[in-house]
């Protein structure tokens, strides 16, 4: 309840412009109530980091099957953000937008979590190279490239309501860029 209302505060007024007042009155809960998880607006922003961050990564990796073909997880790997984005869009915003909330150590920590989740999509490219599906590119620039594409969708959504591109359509699209850069067809996967 505290990361969802204050995610869903955040959203409405900003970060900085929200009061621990705010998000005890809208949530709900008692001073008390809220000071037992926090002590600060700092310690607010850090529960969110971690909250959402730890939900993210269960999603992912549990969406992939590591006995499924690297191509195959792939595929799956980037549906699954795609649509975690579209589902957990305020709290991915609230990571991207307002990292600078969290302190020199929490900016570190989303630093941290964002290269690991790169590391999700730079394993699924080496375990494809290795097979022989993929073809021979640097793994990590071509996951941060990746990252960098499902990104554009949940900080400008506005763009692809005006481009009339729907949530299928953009993976598609998403999966031909990256398909054509790894020489595999993504075509057939569904």
């Amino acid at each position: 309840t505290i990361v969802d209302t204050a995610v869903e505060l955040s959203t409405e007024k900003g970060f900085q412009a929200m009061s621990l007042r705010d998000l005890v009155a809208k949530a709900g809960i008692s001073k008390g109530g809220l000071y037992a998880y926090i002590s600060n607006k700092d310690d607010l922003a850090l529960l969110i980091q971690k909250y959402g961050y730890l939900l993210a990564m269960r999603i992912l990796e549990g969406g992939m099957s590591s006995t499924d073909a690297p191509d195959k997880r792939l595929v799956q790997l980037i549906r699954n953000y795609v649509y975690l984005t579209e589902v957990q869009r305020p709290w991915f915003r609230f990571t991207y937008l307002d990292a600078r909330s969290l302190g020199e150590a929490g900016q570190q920590e989303v630093i941290d979590n964002e290269m690991r989740s790169d590391e999700l999509f730079a394993q699924v490219i080496r375990d494809g190279q290795a097979s022989g599906l993929f073809g021979d590119v640097d793994a990590e620039l071509c996951a941060a490239m990746i990252k960098a594409m499902l990104q554009d969708r949940y900080l400008k959504p506005w763009k692809y309501s005006r481009l009339d591109v729907d949530i299928e359509r953009f993976v598609e699209l998403v999966l031909g860029v990256v398909g054509a850069h790894l020489a595999i067809n993504f075509a057939h996967y569904g």
